[in-house]
Formats: C-alpha cells, sequence, structure tokens
C-alpha cells in the first residue's frame, strides 16, 4: 500500500491527509464560548446532591479535559448562590486601542 492510496481512500472515519480543519479551542484554554449550559448544570447538580467535587474519580476526567478543574466548578457554585443560575456571561476580549505609533491592549473586567 503505497501513501497515495491512503490519501486517495481515507475511508469514512478519517478524512484525507492534508485536509485541514479549523482550528477549535477547549473551554479551559481560553478563547472559546466556553463550557455548555448542560455541563454547568451537571456541576451544580453534583454539588447540591452532595458529591465531592474534588473525588479522585475526576482526576483522568480533567485531565482528558471532560470535566472543569475545582476552581471553575466553584466560581458557578459561587455565582449560583449569588444569582441562582450559572448562565455564562458576555465575553469582553481584549480591547485595542491605536495611539500614535504604539499599540494599547486593554483588558476591561465586568
Amino acid at each position: 500500500m503505497n501513501a497515495s492510496s491512503n490519501s486517495a481512500n481515507p475511508g469514512p472515519d478519517r478524512p484525507a491527509l492534508g485536509t485541514r480543519r479549523e482550528a477549535t479551542s477547549h473551554p479551559s484554554s481560553g478563547g472559546s464560548k466556553g463550557y455548555s449550559p448542560e455541563m454547568r448544570e451537571q456541576v451544580i447538580t453534583m454539588w447540591l446532591n452532595g458529591n465531592d467535587l474534588d473525588a479522585a474519580w475526576l482526576v483522568p476526567l480533567r485531565h482528558q479535559k471532560k470535566f472543569p478543574c475545582l476552581k471553575t466548578c466553584k466560581n458557578w457554585i459561587n455565582q449560583y448562590q449569588r444569582e441562582g443560575h450559572v448562565r455564562p456571561k458576555r465575553q469582553t476580549g481584549n480591547h485595542v486601542k491605536f495611539t500614535g505609533n504604539t499599540l494599547s491592549i486593554w483588558h476591561f473586567i465586568e
């Protein structure tokens, strides 16, 4: 089997070699739309049911990026206690401002 036959017939599970894919980032690395509402509700439900969100069985899931880190879970719990929901906040991103020949980046915190 040669390389040309691999790219000509890659199979149903795999795109052809050299196929470009759109980059997607995970919520934990920033620059995405955040965790899904279902994941947020799952964390709150686990907390309300008395489950330990720092349990050892969650560590492998966190390393696989399939469960949010403990700090994120605590932030959602605090938000739930304060506001009664865990909806995501509006993302503001970096604000770029040109001043003369320099470029300034301003971070605004809500």
